[in-house]
């Protein structure tokens, strides 16, 4: 009570979180009392990541690693899409509409075999999302949209390698990227 900004940081950095019953009260007091302060929010933000990603199933977990490896470029390390200058690389994958659908059938082809073209009015980036058929396995894909689909979309149920295959069996002969009028088009 009464301490200093500096001060309040240097004992929040004193905490240990799995160690203090009470951490999760000091750290809210102590950002209700300086929420301005620019290193307290970038080290409370670094520490819900952590504690997120620590929630994480072993399935999302991998999934993590693949996206931070390829996806991030262009969807950002939020899911927000990154911008370049005017345009969005890619489209913000939190709060996606064939996520919040839980649309597998869409979201596997788009992994599958990439799309092009605009969506809806908005063109991104350069227009085409690569496919990864060749480079990731089923359960890799699974891992990748288990991790988008429970950190971002509220998924509760993780999506299996074996449901991944159904649709790689089906798409196989596709040549093309899907674009965004094809895959609306698709049977919910």
């Amino acid at each position: 009570e009464g301490a200093t900004p500096d001060v309040a940081m240097q004992l929040i950095l004193s905490l240990t979180p799995d160690r203090n019953p009470s951490y999760a009260d000091v750290q809210q007091t102590i950002r209700k009392k300086n929420p301005n302060h620019p290193l307290m929010g970038r080290y409370f933000r670094i520490q819900e990541d952590k504690i997120r990603r620590s929630r994480l199933s072993v399935s999302a977990k991998s999934g993590l690693k693949i996206y931070e490896t390829l996806c991030i470029i262009c969807h950002g390390k939020d899911g927000k899409g990154v911008k370049e200058g005017k345009v969005l690389l890619g489209p913000p994958l939190r709060g996606d509409r064939w996520f919040k659908g839980h649309r597998l059938d869409a979201i596997v082809r788009i992994l599958l075999k990439g799309e092009t073209g605009p969506i809806g009015e908005t063109e991104y980036g350069e227009g085409i999302m690569m496919p990864l058929e060749a480079a990731y396995n089923d359960k890799q894909l699974a891992d990748l949209i288990n991790y988008i689909g429970l950190t971002w979309n509220g998924w509760r149920d993780i999506v299996k390698p074996e449901q991944i295959k159904i649709i790689r069996d089906e798409v196989k002969d596709r040549k093309l990227p899907y674009t965004n009028e094809e895959l609306e088009a698709l049977k919910k």
